[in-house]
């Protein structure tokens, strides 16, 4: 079975967070986890290998006019590093699918045990 992994902050970004495993332990963990994944669900996006691991906690509904984005890229990497000081390392358990009403909540319908 693929283990938990632990992941730290890189970047944030307009949608959520960037992350990369803190180990290479974690990064292999994380990269057998995608590849699980995309088989079990015959899908690999066109830049799979490369693609960021990331957290997303919103979606863009309309583009920032472009004066704003230094100022808002500047509030991001803030954020970034305020996260890297407050909590360096994220431990997060093996993927799920989820039911959520809202963005507050998930409940864990199926937890994932793939198994090397």
């Amino acid at each position: 079975m693929h283990d938990p992994f632990k992941v730290a902050v890189t970047r944030a970004r307009p949608s959520g967070l960037l992350v990369d495993g803190v180990t290479e332990a974690d990064r292999k963990t994380m990269r057998a986890w995608r590849n699980a994944l995309a088989d079990l669900l015959g899908y690999r996006h066109p830049d799979h290998e490369t693609y960021p691991f990331h957290i997303t906690f919103a979606y863009a509904i309309d583009r920032l006019v472009d004066e704003a984005l230094p100022c808002w890229q500047a509030m991001l990497d803030e954020v970034a590093a305020m996260l890297r000081a407050e909590v360096p390392v994220l431990e997060l358990r093996p993927p799920a699918f989820c039911s959520f009403g809202d963005m507050n909540h998930f409940e864990e319908l199926l937890v994932f045990e793939f198994r090397n």
